[in-house]
């Protein structure tokens, strides 16, 4: 009876790490995070949003709901800036209601910096990991992909 329950719980604990091993190699993948900056605290970007499905980028709810996660800089971390030169001002725009063609629009790509982010909220940014990000609410950036909108005077 005793060796029948010690087989019985080798069973139900082999199963159990079968089943984490296979969710880890074949479970759903996210290398990616996107969502909108809340605050810079140090080496640290804090940003509410979500998990990208490497299978199907254009769902990023797939996995998580939009929650707050705590992005970590680190020396090896690129910042990929892209610069986008708007030839009227934002007032313009928005009073006028203006529809601008995004393909005629002088764009750049630039060098970034944490810098970049001080002193601003809700710019949308895209953080790419090296390791699966699911459940996880820290991220360990290897990119981060953000544009800037420099509007004329």
């Amino acid at each position: 009876m005793l060796w029948g329950m010690f087989i019985v719980a080798g069973i139900v604990i082999l199963m159990s790490w079968s089943w984490q091993a296979w969710n880890y190699y074949y479970g759903p993948q996210s290398h990616q995070s996107s969502g909108v900056l809340k605050s810079v605290d140090g080496d640290k970007l804090i940003i509410f949003g979500s998990h990208i499905n490497d299978n199907d980028i254009n769902k990023a709810e797939d996995f998580s709901k939009r929650q707050d996660l705590t992005v970590v800089v680190g020396s090896e971390t690129k910042f990929a800036k892209s610069v986008w030169y708007i030839p009227m001002t934002k007032e313009y725009l928005e009073e006028n209601k203006i529809k601008l063609d995004l393909t005629k629009i002088k764009k750049e790509k630039l060098a970034g910096s944490i810098e970049d982010f001080k002193n601003v909220k809700g710019m949308p940014i895209i953080v790419k990991t090296k390791n699966n990000s699911i459940n996880k609410s820290t991220l360990k950036a290897t990119e981060i992909d953000y544009t800037i909108f420099v509007y004329a005077k």
